[in-house]
């Protein structure tokens, strides 16, 4: 059972950046549960009481090796991969997942939802894609802020996505309805 603390999907969304900002500079595949855990014990918390948003549990693992069959080329793979998320078809392999502001949850929660905003998304996917070994992060796009107004205040929001991330190689992958196609580099 999760239990919501308000700020604390912040919290956790803060975190999470600040543990995967390494793996994004690197070729490897982003840290392994193991590393995370490792890393997080050296700042002197304890793993298990946190909630790390971008991790794949066993059903999902499951769906990946059924919706992603293995292929030589990364890219060719991070696409069927994408196009498996949002799709909604036939047979139970789309998950169909549909975009809504303002609903963050952890990767785990999105694959039963189906529900995800960009943050939500870039969980679930990083997730999965690291799971296929591929060498991805998560990317802050500052180029597309929304505004909103919740009581006396005016929110502010960034666009977060994922990146797979290959030598010199970039592939930026995103699902939301007005992302842009070209980013500012």
């Amino acid at each position: 059972m999760i239990v919501r603390v308000p700020g604390l999907a912040t919290l956790v969304a803060s975190l999470a950046l600040i543990v995967t900002w390494s793996g994004c500079a690197s070729v490897r595949s982003g840290p392994t549960q193991a590393d995370l855990e490792e890393q997080i014990r050296a700042r002197g918390l304890d793993p298990a009481k946190l909630i790390l948003p971008f991790l794949a549990n066993d059903e999902m693992r499951l769906w990946l090796k059924a919706a992603v069959p293995p292929d030589t080329d990364p890219e060719r793979r991070l696409r069927r991969l994408l196009q498996k998320i949002v799709a909604t078809e036939a047979g139970g392999l789309g998950l169909g997942l549909l975009y809504e502001r303002g609903h963050t949850a952890t990767a785990a929660e999105v694959f039963v939802s189906h529900t995800a905003n960009c943050l939500s998304f870039t969980n679930l996917f990083v997730a999965l894609a690291r799971e296929l070994g591929l060498p991805v992060g998560f990317l802050l796009v500052e180029d597309i802020q929304s505004f909103a107004r919740e009581g006396d205040l005016i929110v502010a929001s960034d666009h977060l996505t994922a990146v797979y991330h290959e030598g010199p190689r970039r592939l930026i992958l995103d699902f939301t309805p007005n992302a842009a196609a070209d980013y500012r580099q």
